[in-house]
């Protein structure tokens, strides 16, 4: 794997590590990322399980090609994990859908490397990618969690600072490495082309030792040296030197390690060691540079040159030999090393193992070890050998480096090159970067805690304020903070703290306050409620805002249609003309002047229909700067007024007509008796008509006083046990010689009837008043009937029966009310004051019973007074079940 994709891994997995690391801190929290502890539970072994699986394969420890089948199913349980966490997902819904697309990028980068066997940088990319999208997914998430906000922005700096150091050292170190084995090749390289060039220099030590060897055969050399010799002498001359140079060759301390050969001054190769050596080899020799500049200097020199296909360090020696006294050049000795694959085999092992070749620009001469192929080698050698460079560097994943083999003084014929693959290296390198994998996994774990921990010390005050907060919201004030710490967080708990107590303070004045507020307000709108008349109130704009219940039921609608309506609407008022014969102005606004109060009489309209008389005060509300603030109005039903002013017209009316009824004749009969004599007879007459008119004036006068002597309270009843049958037999009595012939009066007593206990004269002043209405509003006549009997509740009930006219069954309670008559029109057939009835009921609840009437209109009606019996056994009063306390106060 190279530099590149080793650092791509490397940040793909770290980045997903701690992402993952992160993912399951968050998901150890409540109410974070898992809604319940199940789901918190699966995220946080998902995420584990993928941070296990990015330390594991970012530590070089395991690869998708050597552990396809564990890498996999470890990485995608972590995301199958994760993904059913997420279905209880309580973080927002963007990031829920971020951290799925995030799993299924991850899922198809390990897919896609690891069985669809997918090579290169794109797996890795989309696992880089992938942990991007579940970083910005947690981040998303956790924006509602201080020591989450907190923990994830200090994870992802973190993980950045990592990132950037950890690829800006994973370079450093692999260059490094790679630099240092490119230097420890060159050097190895230096080192092999010295060694070559040394064997040139050992060759011309040989060489000069064979040379000196060979001066003793100067009969020999000189035949040779001479092209006009004869055949036969050259032949044995050659064969003598040959034979010498074996003697030569198979001496263990000279030990010459490849082919001599002996040429004449001209250049001709005559003898040779071996003596089987092929001719091309020794024309080759003969024919090289070295040789021929030996040959033409007489001088000694070497050199690593090639001769045909095999390469030679070549040391040639000039052969001297003395005739006749004066020294006589007779040609050379070469001496040929070959550097052939033997030679560099046992060199490329000698130490570190690599592999080296003899190459010229053109061609590779020889070669050991691993190499690469040809044109790698010579296009290395071709700038060595071009312009004496010294390349070294990586080509088509190998180390090569380059070296010329100098053996003399001038250019090089050859090159050497060390050849190593860069996979030699990959151990150390893997070696490195896991070590730095694991240190930036470790530092980015323990950063990644540590920024957790710093959270949560920071938030854990800021989670104290915020719990005093809500529970002061919840209504406990005496919830304090308590953050005691020296930095701005402990100054703003106890500014909290005591913000706290000041609020509690202030909510206990305010609770009293609005306590007694509340109990003032009780009291204002039981006041209000209870009023009998109708309060509405407006505000500035004129529009209803509060009614009393007085005013719901004047009005006729309830208060929460009211609210909110214009007066002119709520409350539609006519006002009454004071001028007789004038009519009522409609729509007048009851809206009073600031400052003023006005009173009104008129009427207003019910929704039900019809209008009730009514009396308005209005008065202006003022606000704390003098502003208009609405109004308040007071709307008195003065239908009652009214009917008693109307009754106490006719009562008036009445009452004359009464008085005048008997004064008439008074005044007529003693106007008479007074202007002449009248006969005695006439007299009588007239005395007696006085007499009757008299007694009605009376009777008018003592109704009066009876009744008024019961309304103010004054009535003292003398009760005794009194037999009903008694009190019928003596009304029966009285009324039979007033009544008849006329009014036939009859009896119906029932034996049970028993005994009552009451005041005689009272009792018998109210059935006087039932039998009195029962003959006056029977004028055809008819039985009256008086009886008594018990009515099943402990009382008697005495009654009067009548066959008159009746009256309408609707206005038997208003006959009650003083006053109050069938037909009170001045036009009435009927006198009478109005009391009867009313003096009645007043005498039975006084004696804490009650008056109870029935009546068909053309067929007569029914009054009787139900009063308490008394117990037979015990003598002890029963009062009637359904009477009313007694009442004797005026009305």
């Amino acid at each position: 794997m190279s530099t590149a994709a080793t650092q791509l891994l490397f940040s793909a997995e770290l980045g997903l590590f701690v992402v993952a690391v992160a993912g399951a801190v968050l998901a150890a929290r409540p109410a974070i990322l898992g809604a319940d502890r199940a789901a918190r539970t699966l995220l946080a072994t998902g995420f584990v399980a993928l941070a296990a699986c990015a330390a594991l394969r970012g530590a070089l420890v395991v690869d998708r090609t050597g552990d396809r089948a564990g890498l996999l199913a470890l990485r995608l349980s972590g995301v199958a994990l994760v993904a059913l966490g997420s279905l209880r997902w309580a973080g927002d819904r963007q990031g829920r859908w971020l951290l799925l697309a995030g799993l299924a990028v991850v899922a198809g980068a390990e897919v896609s490397g690891g069985v669809g066997g997918v090579r290169g940088a794109a797996p890795d990319l989309a696992l880089a990618a992938g942990a991007a999208l579940l970083a910005v997914s947690l981040v998303a998430s956790g924006r509602g969690s201080l020591p989450a906000r907190v923990g994830a922005s200090a994870a992802l700096l973190l993980l950045v600072a990592v990132l950037g150091v950890s690829i800006a050292v994973s370079v450093v170190l692999a260059r490094n490495v790679e630099d240092e084995a490119l230097r420890r090749y060159a050097a190895r390289a230096s080192t092999e082309a010295s060694v070559a060039a040394g064997a040139g220099r050992d060759s011309l030590t040989q060489a000069r030792v064979v040379a000196a060897t060979l001066r003793g055969r100067v009969a020999e050399l000189t035949v040779l040296a001479d092209s006009r010799s004869a055949p036969a002498q050259r032949a044995q001359a050659r064969t003598n030197v040959e034979a010498q140079l074996g003697d030569l060759g198979g001496d263990r301390a000279l030990a010459l390690p490849g082919p001599v050969v002996v040429l004449t001054p001209a250049g001709a190769p005559e003898a040779a060691a071996p003596a089987t050596l092929a001719r091309s080899t020794r024309l080759a020799l003969a024919g090289s540079s070295v040789a021929t500049e030996a040959r033409d200097q007489q001088s000694p020199r070497q050199a690593v040159t090639v001769a045909g296909d095999t390469a030679y360090a070549v040391g040639v020696a000039p052969v001297v030999v003395t005739v006749s006294g004066s020294a006589r050049f007779a040609g050379v000795v070469v001496v040929a090393r070959p550097l052939d694959a033997t030679y560099l085999r046992v060199r490329a092992g000698s130490a570190e193992p690599v592999g080296l070749a003899l190459a010229t620009a053109r061609a590779v001469v020889a070669g050991a070890g691993e190499l690469p192929r040809p044109d790698l080698i010579t296009a290395t050698a071709d700038p060595v050998l071009a312009a004496d460079a010294r390349p070294a560097g990586t080509r088509a994943g190998w180390f090569l480096v380059g070296r010329p083999v100098v053996g003399g003084g001038g250019l090089p014929d050859l090159a050497l090159v060390t050849a190593v693959p860069t996979e030699t290296v990959q151990a150390t390198r893997t070696a490195l970067l896991r070590a730095l994998f694991l240190v930036a996994l470790g530092v980015a774990l323990l950063g990644t805690v540590l920024a957790t921990a710093a959270a949560e010390r920071l938030v854990g005050g800021l989670r104290r304020l915020a719990g005093a907060a809500e529970a002061i919201r919840a209504g406990d004030l005496d919830a304090r903070a308590a953050v005691d710490r020296p930095d701005e967080l402990g100054r703003l708990g106890a500014t909290f703290d005591a913000m706290a107590g000041s609020l509690r303070s202030m909510t206990d004045d305010l609770r009293r306050a609005a306590a007694d507020e509340a109990r003032l307000r009780g009291r204002l709108e039981a006041v209000v409620s209870g009023m009998a008349e109708a309060l509405v109130a407006t505000d500035a704009a004129g529009r209803v805002t509060d009614v009393n219940r007085a005013a719901e039921a004047l009005l006729g609608m309830p208060a929460s249609e009211l609210a909110g309506r214009t007066l002119a609407e709520a409350v539609p008022f006519s006002q009454t003309s004071t001028s007789p014969g004038v009519a009522a102005t409609p729509a007048v606004p009851l809206l009073p002047v600031p400052g003023g109060i006005e009173v009104r009489q008129g009427s207003v309209s019910r929704r039900s229909g019809g209008d009730v008389p009514v009396v308005v005060t209005a008065a202006a509300l003022v606000g704390p700067s003098g502003e208009p603030a609405g109004a308040v109005l007071l709307l008195r039903d003065v239908r009652r007024e009214l009917e008693v002013e109307r009754m106490k017209t006719e009562f008036l009316a009445n009452l004359g007509h009464e008085l005048r009824t008997p004064l008439t004749p008074i005044k007529g009969f003693a106007s008479v008796l007074r202007r002449r004599d009248v006969p005695r007879a006439q007299q009588e007459r007239i005395a007696a008509e006085i007499t009757g008119a008299v007694d009605q004036l009376e009777r008018v006068v003592d109704q009066l006083l009876a009744f008024a002597t019961v309304v103010a309270g004054r009535l003292d009843l003398q009760r005794e046990p009194v037999e009903a049958a008694v009190v019928v037999e003596s009304a029966v009595a009285r009324w039979r010689e007033r009544a008849e012939p006329a009014h036939p009066v009859e009896r119906a007593v029932d034996p049970a009837a028993g005994v009552v206990s009451a005041d005689r004269a009272q009792l018998d002043r109210a059935l006087d008043e039932l039998i009195d209405n029962a003959v006056k509003y029977s004028p055809e006549g008819g039985r009256v009937v008086i009886g008594a009997a018990p009515d099943g509740t402990g009382a008697v009930r005495l009654s009067v029966d009548d066959e008159g006219e009746g009256v309408d069954p609707e206005q038997l309670e208003r006959l009650l009310e003083a006053f109050s008559q069938a037909d009170g029109s001045a036009t009435r057939r009927f006198g009478g004051l109005g009391l009867g009835l009313a003096l009645a009921d007043r005498i039975a609840r006084a004696h804490g019973g009650r008056v109870t009437g029935e009546s068909v209109p053309g067929r007569g009606s029914c009054f009787s007074i139900v009063v308490p019996a008394v117990d037979g056994s015990t003598g002890a009063e029963v009062t009637a079940p359904g009477s009313d306390p007694v009442d004797v106060t005026p009305s």
